[in-house]
């Protein structure tokens, strides 16, 4: 039997999980109940603890899939391994999953509580550390700028396209319309370009290095500031 929310929040309460950047792997009992070929399957449940929203990517090595104690929302976007969503007002999102999360961040002011088979999930570290907790104790340096693209102006969907010369990810899914998929590539020892699109949301990116503009309409804009 799944613990409520009430439960679960008060088991989170010894752990004070205010922001999460971990890569790594869970410390949690199997749970009961469906199986499939990677084996078992496990619950993991995503709680704000406050009314404001925050944005969330998951990762595993197996599978994950929309299930469990709570609902979610149904623009959350849940791939073969992986989710991005958002949590908000003191709710809950559960999913199952096989296999190890491999990846879970945070993105946004909001706080979060985190569990796995309704046991607090083990190895995060607090946002605004400086680095990212990686399997084994090892810390990645935390991305240290930020670009927020836009186009104020008008509401047409337009594309751009920019390059940095260090590393790049996404801080939020997709805000625009279905047209709007924004393609991150891996350029090696060039670094990474973005391929995307904006209409009436905004695209937000942390990165290191510098950004170099090759594709931007004047309607777009890029605002950088350090994180």
């Amino acid at each position: 039997m799944q613990p409520n929310r009430r439960t679960l929040l008060k088991s989170a309460s010894m752990v004070g999980l205010a922001g999460i950047g971990v890569a790594g792997t869970a410390s949690a009992q199997d749970a009961e109940g469906d199986e499939n070929e990677d084996g078992e399957y496990r619950e993991l449940t995503i709680c704000s603890t406050t009314e404001t929203t925050f944005n969330f990517v998951v990762e595993v090595s197996g599978e994950i899939r929309r299930g469990g104690e709570f609902p979610t929302d149904e623009y959350d976007e849940v791939g073969p391994d992986y989710v991005e969503g958002q949590v908000w007002k003191e709710k809950c999102d559960s999913y199952r999953f096989t296999g190890e999360i491999e990846r879970l961040d945070r993105q946004g002011p909001g706080e979060a509580e985190v569990f796995v088979d309704g046991e607090p999930f083990a190895g995060t570290s607090q946002e605004g550390d400086g680095g990212e907790q990686e399997a084994g104790g090892e810390e990645t340096r935390r991305l240290p700028k930020e670009v927020v693209v836009s186009s104020p102006d008008t509401d047409e969907f337009l594309t751009y396209q920019f390059r940095v010369t260090g590393d790049l990810e996404k801080l939020e899914p997709n805000e625009d319309s279905s047209d709007a998929v924004d393609d991150v590539i891996d350029l090696g020892e060039e670094g990474t370009r973005v391929e995307g699109g904006v209409g009436s949301g905004d695209d937000r990116f942390a990165f290191s290095g510098e950004l170099v503009r090759e594709d931007v309409l004047p309607e777009v804009e890029l605002t950088v500031s350090e994180r």
